[in-house]
């Protein structure tokens, strides 16, 4: 892996999971440099087309790119995952083809990949809060900044010819000393995971999979917030694109997400709000923590 040479082609993968977290970094990326869509994959994806401002699309992954300077070629891989394992199998062995192909043309620098990686829950956090004493308003202030301020690793784990000591020696991870951690032993379900695996094992690429500390809304059903769960997702999207733009020195303009983390800041306390006022305990679904 060379990120001096003639051509660089960065691969960046976030796929609907957990709080959108990647799926909101690859979005971010499409919009900001305007990259035009390389292919879509909607063949192997429900029989179901959104509509957004009066236009109908294919709801499936698709790949964007584009030059973003001289030497760098940004690739972006966004878009829902398949809901059956069938359906994940032939995308899988469409998309590896696709990839092998674009490496012989284009070396690919280096595959990367963003997800969740739930450190704490909500409820759990609610009750620390309820448990320090207050008015339910300063316990949501409290909660809310705490998000906000609070250190996020990011937790990494890597495929193909590279390892995590290369990954920070070699990139400008190193200026994230302390943030970055190994993750040693775990699983990753979706293919947030399984992706830069294959990519890395069977194409022999550097692939890294890089999972944001993130708060799980851990309440079923209407219980569980949208913009609650959206607001904890986009901090830990804002850790993954000031880590790529430091990485790739991508001079990325952080206002449009910031104003939109503030929006939903708001949305987010209203809620919180309603959760604590509530007289019911939530029902809580906990998983792994070290899913993407």
């Amino acid at each position: 892996m060379n990120l001096q040479e003639d051509e660089i082609n960065i691969w960046i993968q976030g796929l609907a999971g957990i709080g959108l977290v990647g799926y909101n970094i690859a979005k971010t990326l499409q919009t900001e440099f305007n990259l035009k869509l390389w292919k879509s994959y909607g063949i192997y994806f429900p029989n179901i087309a959104p509509i957004e401002n009066g236009k109908i699309y294919v709801n499936s992954i698709r790949i964007y790119n584009g030059k973003i300077d001289k030497n760098k070629m940004l690739w972006v891989v966004t878009g829902p995952q398949p809901d059956s394992d069938a359906l994940s199998s032939l995308f899988i062995q469409q998309f590896i083809k696709d990839l092998e192909e674009i490496n012989k043309k284009h070396k690919i620098t280096m595959y990367m990949a963003f997800g969740a990686f739930v450190t704490s829950y909500l409820s759990e956090v609610i009750q620390h809060q309820k448990n320090r004493g207050g008015q339910p308003i300063e316990i949501v202030n409290r909660i809310i900044t705490q998000e906000m301020t609070k250190e996020r690793p990011l937790f990494v784990a890597t495929a193909g010819n590279i390892t995590f000591d290369m990954f920070v020696k070699e990139t400008k991870a190193r200026s994230f000393d302390g943030e970055l951690r190994k993750e040693e032993s775990g699983y990753i379900s979706g293919l947030n995971g399984v992706l830069p695996a294959l990519v890395g094992e069977i194409l022999n690429i550097p692939s890294i999979a890089c999972m944001i500390d993130t708060c799980l809304v851990d309440f079923e059903g209407p219980r569980g917030p949208t913009g609650l769960s959206l607001f904890l997702g986009f901090l830990a999207s804002m850790k993954g694109l000031q880590f790529l733009n430091k990485m790739f020195d991508l001079r990325l303009n952080f206002e449009a997400l910031e104003n939109q983390i503030e929006s939903l800041s708001a949305t987010a306390k209203e809620q919180l709000f309603k959760l604590l006022s509530s007289s019911k305990e939530g029902r809580d679904y906990r998983g792994p923590k070290d899913v993407i």
